[in-house]
């Protein structure tokens, strides 16, 4: 039986997102999950006493910019912030594109040493929009070609889970990458596969490194690399101006 309480887990407003983590059943402690949340839970004393994991590699707040780790009663490795709200109303589609690919390849990234939490201050609309990109991250970045990209579908699949979860205008950002995704990511015959990736993370490069240049899921690069510093210009290599090409 697995040690994850799902029932007790909602209850406490931790939602695990199955086809999104990966699970070692020899050793599920060391499950890498890909969890909702909302602000108040992850503020909680005892959280991980609810069975929240305790192996948690980043927290991505989908609320506020500026965030430190000290907001937060459960411990993480690292915290980051994009208020999504401002991000899907600046009217800048290229600093959307470049912003969701940045934050999907640092979730992908994190789920490699362990889980990943995801929220916003309800847990209903901005985080469950970030982990809607996900799914589509995943099938047009990293080819898991499983993944359906029919958004109102994989909205759906999270209204499942976490009671209260509607899309909003943030729909219409999520529909908008999505298309972006189709027409400069498109999935070959050769991509197209039926067959989900197995319970450990593979990727046919190095997925320690955000910015690598082989790296499947790093086209956009840091968005405030790519926007501010030189260092930042120069460090994508091919994918960087191949994403920029697209853009523009």
């Amino acid at each position: 039986m697995s040690q994850f309480n799902y029932t007790n887990l909602a209850r406490y407003g931790f939602n695990i997102i199955d086809d999104l983590s990966f699970w070692i059943p020899e050793n599920e402690g060391q499950s890498r999950l890909l969890v909702l949340s909302d602000l108040m839970s992850l503020k909680t004393e005892g959280v991980t006493q609810k069975g929240m994991p305790s192996n948690i590699s980043l927290i991505v707040n989908c609320q506020e910019d500026s965030v430190t780790s000290d907001l937060y009663y459960v411990q993480a490795e690292r915290v980051l912030g994009v208020a999504l709200h401002k991000l899907a109303f600046c009217g800048d589609n290229g600093r959307i594109f470049a912003t969701l690919m940045e934050y999907n390849e640092r979730i992908w990234n994190a789920l490699q040493t362990g889980s990943v939490v995801v929220h916003c201050l309800a847990g209903m609309h901005r985080a469950s929009s970030m982990v809607v990109s996900h799914y589509l991250y995943r099938r047009y970045i990293l080819k898991h070609c499983h993944i359906r990209d029919d958004v109102r579908t994989l909205y759906a699949k999270l209204q499942a889970i976490r009671q209260g979860v509607e899309p909003l205008s943030y729909g219409i950002m999520i529909q908008k990458y999505r298309d972006y995704l189709r027409a400069n990511y498109p999935l070959t015959p050769t991509s197209l596969s039926p067959t989900p990736p197995t319970s450990t993370p593979s990727s046919p490069s190095s997925p320690s490194s955000p910015s690598s240049p082989s790296s499947p899921s790093s086209p956009a690069g840091s968005l405030l690399a790519l926007s501010n510093s030189t260092e930042g210009k120069s460090s994508g290599g091919s994918h960087l101006k191949e994403f920029f090409k697209k853009l523009f």
